[in-house]
């Protein structure tokens, strides 16, 4: 019966087809070429075909052929300890190193240094062939090694058994030389506790080592502080014993850095699994995340549990007061702030300084004068607070320039970077040209060096009061240019219409070794938008993540949709809004793609499909409404025209009416096309423009009458 079972077997074993057949018989060269033209996520299906394709699978000719044909790809090697799961399975060469005790990369190459148990073993993986290939041995066995790589070079420690005693030892290997620095073992005296079980990392060109209770070199803070998050939680979670004092400066940390939600977790963590009453020192970390977030539901319990214990009651506590300050202000709640600011027994310098620049931030100038003016003692961060509250409003400029001098003359109060800054900063946002060169004469005479810091703010200033040639001058006497200095120069020339100038600048900003950031790429990309350079603001797009790392974000891709909608190119820029855009579409872009259809037959069915869009998201703006009304009267359809902007209206959506500025002595002044303006002196104005109106005129009968 088994016998009749087995041929039975044997019969029903697939033949293989005429078509593999003839495959398999191709000369090598053939197939590899063939194969190596597969993406290497079809290898594990096509080694099912037979054996013969497994093994020229598994060859490192055919990776040498993708290198050659320029097939290659980026690969994510993963290593997973549980059998029976695999991505794209590499096979080690033995299963004697199937249990490794650390991976690291150098290159193209991963290490496997040891076993868990005591070992010298070390094998390396080519990612480039997909092989393996054994490396030099350690030196001694080791048992619970650690390795990470600094330059190129893997740094190892562990401990080697002797008997029953376990002594530290620390090997270097040189990956370029493949020999290992130290063949006898570098003794670690300083360290009190043994290896096993230890973890490591490398930063800032120094190897550290974490034992089960310590870390031997540096505190987690500094950790935080230099900004690796993920080795500072590896520090925390391996430790055996959490305190208070472990959790507040993670907590905090985190809340410094801007990890608000991570710190508030870890909060959450402390108090309810660990039962950890926080201290004033976590109770600070809390209020800046609130501030961060913003969440003022939040930060008044918080607040409410601060006066419950009675913190803020001791002068020793005036740290928390000030966050508390702080937090409301963030939150824009400058009541809450005020009130708590009204009860506080004891106020600093930096509490007076908060309540004027918080209120300076939140636009309310009468608020913050009242606090100024209170203030026993004046600093030159509540000078700059002010001033620069004052600038930014548009205020009258010689009033403006009386408060610096008072600052200067009355107080003796020299100015820094930081003042000139808040003042050329309010010049820029109200087009005063005058005020600018005030300021930037002002800081000549007071010998401040023009770095990139005052560099940048007077770039900006020039360029926006339309004085291109003298933001230039201005950036070529900056001798160390950093990158924001470069990227508002090329801003600057983007906005001009310099488009030429702009690339031209960031070429030399490479070639200087200065990286541009993803607000560079933005500003050259609005540079090419500008001035219809299609072409070269395509190349920049397409080389983001591959010349400069950066995936292109919803600006960057707004800008690329705007530069070919201006070109006239809609039906791409349809395209990448609908089919190759990993984000959804922002009103900016649909509302490009709208401003872009110029009335003919074929766009109306874009510009309808774009009003729906952008209906959307901005239902309240009325912009999109007037173009489709322009596009259907243009093309004739003035019944369609009529109805949308019968639509619009039915909706309550009105159209704002476009305004003029002129900066006066007494502020801004904002005139509307209209014959009757809302302004306290428009009689005294509208005579004077009567007046200049029959000057005109006369002047004009006069060339008429010579003419004749």
């Amino acid at each position: 019966m088994m016998k009749r079972n087995s041929k039975a077997a044997k019969k029903k074993k697939p033949k293989p087809t005429p078509q593999s057949a003839l495959i398999t018989t191709l000369p090598h060269d053939v197939l590899f070429q063939c194969l190596a033209r597969f993406s290497r996520l079809y290898y594990p299906t096509l080694s099912l075909v037979s054996k013969s394709f497994q093994s020229l699978l598994a060859s490192p000719e055919l990776y040498q052929f993708r290198s050659l044909l320029g097939y290659t790809e980026s690969c994510l090697y993963v290593c997973i300890r549980r059998h029976g799961y695999f991505l794209i399975k590499a096979p080690v060469p033995c299963n004697r190193y199937a249990d490794f005790s650390n991976l690291v990369a150098v290159g193209s190459d991963i290490y496997t240094i040891g076993k868990s148990a005591s070992s010298s073993r070390v094998s390396v993986l080519d990612c480039t062939s997909h092989t393996w290939r054994h490396g030099p041995s350690l030196p001694v066995k080791l048992q619970s090694l650690t390795a990470s790589v600094i330059d190129r070079k893997i740094y190892v420690a562990g401990c080697s058994r002797d008997g029953d005693s376990f002594t530290n030892s620390f090997h270097v290997l040189d990956t370029t030389t493949q020999i290992w620095d130290d063949p006898e073992p570098i003794p670690c005296r300083e360290a009190k506790e043994t290896f096993l079980r230890s973890k490591s990392a490398s930063l800032e060109g120094k190897f550290h080592v974490i034992t089960l209770r310590r870390l031997l070199t540096i505190p987690r803070k500094l950790y935080m502080e230099l900004g690796n998050f993920g080795f500072a939680e590896k520090v925390f979670d391996i430790m055996p014993e959490r305190d208070i004092s472990s959790f507040n400066t993670m907590i905090v940390c985190y809340a410094k850095k801007g990890f608000s939600l991570e710190a508030l977790e870890l909060y959450y963590k402390m108090v309810g699994y660990y039962g950890i009453e926080p201290d004033e020192y976590a109770v600070l970390g809390l209020l800046l995340c609130c501030g961060q977030l913003p969440d003022v539901r939040l930060g008044k319990g918080v607040h409410g549990w601060i006066e419950r214990r009675r913190l803020c009651s001791s002068s020793s506590n005036l740290i928390l007061s000030n966050a508390v300050l702080d937090m409301y202000f963030k939150c824009k709640e400058s009541g809450l702030a005020k009130r708590a600011f009204d009860v506080m027994m004891n106020k600093d310098m930096r509490s007076w300084n908060i309540m004027v620049g918080g209120f300076v931030k939140l636009g309310d100038m009468e608020a913050a004068q009242a606090v100024f003016d209170q203030m026993p003692r004046r600093d030159l961060v509540s000078w700059n607070s002010l001033m620069f509250g004052y600038s930014r409003k548009g205020w009258d400029q010689r009033a403006v320039r009386e408060l610096f001098y008072e600052m200067l003359i009355v107080e003796n109060i020299i100015p820094d970077s930081v003042t000139m800054v808040s003042l050329i900063s309010g010049a820029a946002d109200n087009g005063e040209l005058n005020q600018g060169r005030w300021i930037h004469g002002l800081a000549t005479r007071l010998r401040l060096q023009i770095d990139a810091f005052l560099g940048s703010a007077l770039v900006d200033m020039y360029c926006k009061c339309g004085a291109i040639e003298r933001a230039f001058m201005v950036f070529k006497t900056v001798s160390e240019k950093d990158v924001t200095l470069w990227t508002t120069m090329i801003t600057g020339f983007a906005f001009h219409g310099h488009g030429k100038q702009a690339l031209q600048l960031f070429e030399e900003m490479q070639e200087q070794g200065v990286t541009p950031n993803k607000v560079t790429l933005l500003a050259v990309l609005t540079a090419c938008s500008h001035s219809g350079l299609v072409e070269e603001g395509l190349h920049v797009f397409n080389n983001m993540k591959e010349k400069f790392g950066f995936e292109p974000e919803t600006e960057h891709y707004g800008s690329l949709v705007d530069m070919l909608c201006r070109a006239g190119r809609v039906e791409e820029a349809k395209d990448i809004v609908q089919k190759k855009m990993p984000m959804r579409p922002s009103q900016a872009m649909w509302g490009s793609i709208l401003s872009a259809c110029r009335g003919g037959e074929e766009d109306i069915e874009t510009a309808e499909m774009a009003l729906t869009e952008l209906l959307k998201l901005e239902p309240e703006k009325e912009g999109g409404y007037v173009l489709l009304s322009n596009i259907y009267a243009s093309v004739g359809r003035f019944g369609y025209s009529d109805k949308t902007r019968e639509a619009m209206e039915s909706r309550g959506v009105k159209k704002i009416a476009g305004y003029s500025c002129v900066v006066g002595v007494d502020g801004i002044n904002s005139f509307v096309a209209t014959e009757k303006q809302n302004h306290p002196r428009w009689l005294e104005i509208r005579g004077i423009l009567h007046q200049l109106c029959d000057e005109m005129k006369s002047k004009l009968d006069v060339l008429n009458l010579l003419g004749t």
